[in-house]
């Protein structure tokens, strides 16, 4: 057994804190430490007194037969707890959200709303938690013989590698491969052992998109499936696995999961074919 207080990075504690307000003095107010009306068991428990559990391992067909599995943390996204900004550049992306899609959206205003306050108010204790359950369920999955990875921002964008020492947890964790994540922050934040996706969006550019290895385009489904198949050799799809480290190619393609839209953050097979300067390329 791993004792979670070597993996955490204490001196950045306040610096993570601060990363995740957007209203300081709302912020304060409903969560200071003066605020004891939510206390860690009561945020991390059901109404029927049940624990939360931080991390979740999604079912992946695809992924489990291959021998790897995707561990994952859900928190709110974006602005939806008052006061905190989960997602700090997020743009139109947050109008059509994956929070909000399926499955997902049952769990976003109770377990994913006070597993944010949680990890805001009591972010040593809360981060324990998450390294104490990751290591056990790295275990069981190292008793099946498979490789875990682990995604820290399944719908927010907070920088957990700041205070999470991920090389000494992969050090440790024999069949701990390493983190990953998407970002839409224009800087590549990734080191060996946690890789970045950037998720093209309104505000990109191809000179903010050179700056990483990998990045995810947002289409609906047809389209996915068209440039999948008439660009094989520039694409990699990114429905079939969410573990991106194990891509070879650059252009990830996901098919947008809610409905019809003309959100500007859902790119046109036109759209991306052009910017890509695919025209009149064949393969």
């Amino acid at each position: 057994m791993i004792n979670p207080n070597d993996y955490i990075i204490e001196e950045n504690i306040e610096k993570f804190r601060n990363f995740m307000v957007s209203d300081k003095t709302i912020a304060t107010a409903l969560y200071g430490d003066y605020s004891d009306d939510m206390g860690y068991e009561k945020l991390m428990c059901t109404s029927t007194g049940t624990p939360r559990q931080i991390l979740s391992v999604p079912s992946n067909k695809f992924d489990i037969e291959n021998g790897y599995v995707s561990i994952v943390q859900y928190l709110a996204p974006s602005t939806l707890v008052t006061g905190l900004n989960t997602c700090r550049f997020a743009g139109d992306c947050s109008k059509v959200c994956l929070a909000f899609q399926g499955r997902l959206q049952l769990h976003v205003r109770e377990s994913y709303t006070k597993k944010t306050i949680a990890l805001y108010k009591y972010t040593e204790r809360y981060l324990r938690q998450l390294i104490s359950e990751f290591y056990v369920l790295a275990v069981k999955y190292a008793m099946q013989n498979k490789f875990v990875f682990l995604r820290f921002d399944g719908l927010s964008n907070l920088p957990f590698w700041m205070v999470i020492d991920i090389p000494k947890l992969r050090q440790d964790v024999k069949n701990f491969l390493g983190g990953y994540d998407y970002t839409k922050k224009p800087v590549n934040d990734s080191f060996v052992g946690y890789d970045i996706t950037y998720s093209w969006n309104e505000k990109s550019d191809l000179q903010i998109a050179s700056r990483f290895d990998s990045v995810a385009y947002v289409l609906n489904k047809k389209d996915v499936k068209r440039l999948l198949s008439e660009y094989p050799e520039t694409f990699v799809n990114g429905d079939k696995t969410d573990i991106r480290p194990l891509d070879d190619k650059k252009h990830v393609l996901l098919s947008f999961k809610g409905k019809k839209t003309d959100n500007d953050f859902v790119m046109s097979y036109d759209g991306l074919v052009s910017l890509l300067g695919l025209e009149g390329v064949t393969c």
